[in-house]
């Protein structure tokens, strides 16, 4: 039996920026809507609770991200990394 080799998991910045959770100041997490000079590549989110995918985005780079001080520093993503 073979080794699984295991995947590296990339990670949106959204999920480090203070701003998700300001509907105010980000139109993505306020309505949806992409941010204006954002880098983000189009994606789909799976789901075990429903049977389709939700569309949603892989940002790299966006001109409002904040980094939220409770995410540690993490970052998921280097430059350069495939997307």
């Amino acid at each position: 039996m073979g080794r699984r080799r295991r995947t590296e998991v990339h990670k949106t910045i959204c999920w480090d920026c203070e701003n998700a959770v300001e509907p105010e100041i980000c139109p993505w997490c306020g309505s949806g809507s992409p941010v204006p000079g954002w880098v983000a590549t189009p994606t789909f989110l799976k789901s075990n609770l429903v049977a389709k995918h939700k569309e949603s985005y892989f940002v790299t780079y966006c001109p409002l991200f904040k980094r939220d001080a409770t995410s540690g520093g993490r970052r998921y993503w280097k430059e350069g990394d495939p997307l």
